[in-house]
């Protein structure tokens, strides 16, 4: 009788460790699951946030000058004012977390009379980018209608601006691009569009599935240009070199890269070249540090090895997904002399 009473016992700890260890790993699941979006041509909207993600609001802000509250002051020659720029970006994501729409608005006010105010508005179909519209003021700007294959791959791009582009692309089996033909096309005397001409032809190599080479051909101003990607054993990026094929081949730019063992960038390097700038000054190194949630807190600019530009650090705030609601940015020549700079704030609905 003992014997089968204490056999009853261990059978109901036995479930309830089954339940519980159920219940931890569907609490673990809802936890790790993660909310992200990434697109090469606009990095802006790249986004990874962790939990099941409805909707997003991120205001972006100078901490002395929201647009919302900012005081204007008026003098004999006119009106003056500081002036406030303010960015607000919103996200919607479907059940299936993928992104449905995006707005991004960026406000300008110079002063009580000039003001400026952009709306990007980015539609999407499973996940993928069909549509953007800018508005200026309120008024259309321009349109971009982006098609795709039945493997998700872009195949075109027709934007409507003051002049039409289109671009046409092309893929291996692997679904690596291999060509990307930009063609320009002019309006008629009575409002119809011309041939297209070609304005842009950009081939690409592949090895390993990985972009090795890429040419690039612009008709319009006559210039060829070839770059070459080398890769380490984990397949990231750690060397890009940038020629000019005119007349004679010429090296115009070359960069280095180095990772963490977690794949993060840590180090970027010029070696060749003056094309980096921050704040319309040239730097040659960018050092750049993480927290333990995978997001930047340090970027150090540096003109040559021994000589730093411009400290950046980022402070924030998270909540319980360990999502940052709240980002404060401080800037300034070396550690000593840092000031914050912008504000970053986050509205984040669950499912």
């Amino acid at each position: 009788m003992v014997e089968h009473i204490n056999n009853i016992i261990m059978n109901r700890k036995f479930f309830l460790l089954i339940a519980l260890l159920f219940t931890t790993s569907l609490s673990c699941f809802s936890q790790e699951q993660i909310t992200t979006y990434q697109h090469n041509e606009h990095s802006f909207l790249n986004i990874t946030l962790n939990g099941k993600v409805k909707f997003l609001k991120q205001v972006s802000y100078s901490p002395d000058r929201l647009c919302d509250t900012i005081q204007y002051r008026r003098i004999r020659s006119g009106e003056i004012t500081l002036g406030c720029f303010n960015d607000t970006i919103l996200y919607s994501f479907d059940q299936n977390l993928f992104p449905e729409n995006v707005r991004k608005i960026e406000t300008k006010i110079f002063s009580f009379l000039n003001k400026e105010c952009y709306e990007y508005i980015y539609n999407f179909s499973n996940g993928n980018l069909i549509s953007e519209t800018t508005l200026k003021n309120g008024k259309f700007s321009y349109l971009s209608i982006y098609k795709y294959d039945q493997n998700n791959n872009l195949t075109s791009k027709r934007t409507s601006r003051p002049v039409l582009l289109t671009d046409s692309l092309e893929y291996d089996l692997n679904n690596n691009l291999i060509r990307k033909t930009t063609f320009h096309y002019e309006t008629g005397f009575k409002g119809g569009l011309k041939k297209p001409t070609i304005q842009t032809v950009k081939d690409f190599q592949y090895e390993n599935n990985r972009l090795l080479e890429s040419y690039s051909i612009t008709k319009s101003q006559q210039r060829n240009t070839y770059t070459h990607c080398r890769y380490d054993k984990q397949g990231r990026k750690v060397d890009v070199k940038n020629f000019s094929i005119d007349n004679d081949t010429v090296l115009e730019s070359h960069y280095v890269y180095e990772y963490f063992e977690n794949g993060q960038l840590i180090k970027e390097e010029e070696k060749i070249g003056n094309n980096w700038q921050i704040d319309f000054e040239n730097y040659k190194i960018l050092i750049t540090k993480y927290d333990e949630n995978r997001n930047i807190i340090e970027q150090k600019y540096y003109i040559s090895d021994n000589k730093p530009l411009k400290v950046i650090r980022y402070d924030y705030f998270y909540d319980s997904f360990n999502n940052w609601i709240k980002r404060e940015k401080f800037e300034g020549n070396n550690e000593n002399d840092l000031f914050i700079t912008n504000i970053e704030e986050r509205f984040i609905e669950y499912y």
